[in-house]
């Protein structure tokens, strides 16, 4: 900390030593701090991509996904578009409810994947997305492919729920109870009034 502060004592457009600063605050757990340095780095150089970046997994962690994804766009204008930069842009699109555009980019990266773990997800994110984007069929075509290579253990009960939540759209009874079961087994809070309903 010391040292990025002694740099921007001197030059107060280094945005990376703000950048640096911001990220040490944030692993402290000193928020505000974080995002002010990461505010200054953005003032002092609006090309460097790194606040950006930063911002956007601070939003993403609390919860502000709407935020974390209009700041890890502008982190991509600014970015060489990685395949990762891609992935991470896919998964902020699905958790900012912008399911029709999660799912076209899903669809388009899987055909450039090797990692199986990776096919897996994004696999799941076509899926979902699909089921509020209004295909049910092509929701259910992906959804069975993920839940047939998903590890059991790390599937939540939330994506049985919405797996219930399909089937039951489609008007297929028996699954969507199934699915339903095993979301309320595998729900964990004592009040599960919200998942009764």
């Amino acid at each position: 900390m010391t040292n990025y502060e002694m740099v921007t004592e001197k030059d107060k457009t280094n945005s990376l030593a703000f950048t640096r600063i911001g990220d040490l605050w944030y692993e402290a757990r000193n928020y505000q701090s974080a995002l002010d340095n990461y505010a200054r780095a953005k003032d002092a150089d609006n090309t460097n991509p790194l606040p950006y970046k930063a911002l956007a997994n601070a939003y993403s962690r609390s919860g502000k996904y709407k935020l974390a994804l209009q700041n890890l766009e502008e982190y991509l204008s600014h970015s060489d578009n990685t395949n990762e930069d891609q992935l991470e842009y896919v998964r902020a699109l699905y958790q900012a409810q912008s399911y029709c555009d999660a799912a076209k980019l899903a669809e388009k990266l899987i055909g450039s994947q090797t990692d199986a773990a990776r096919i897996t997800e994004l696999t799941g994110i076509l899926g979902f997305s699909q089921v509020n984007c209004n295909d049910s069929m092509g929701a259910l075509t992906n959804l069975r492919k993920y839940f047939s290579m998903q590890d059991p253990k790390k599937i939540l009960p939330g994506a049985y729920l919405e797996y219930g939540k399909l089937f039951l759209k489609l008007g297929m009874l028996d699954s969507a109870g199934a699915y339903y079961t095993k979301g309320i087994e595998g729900d964990t809070t004592k009040n599960k009034s919200d998942v009764y309903r």
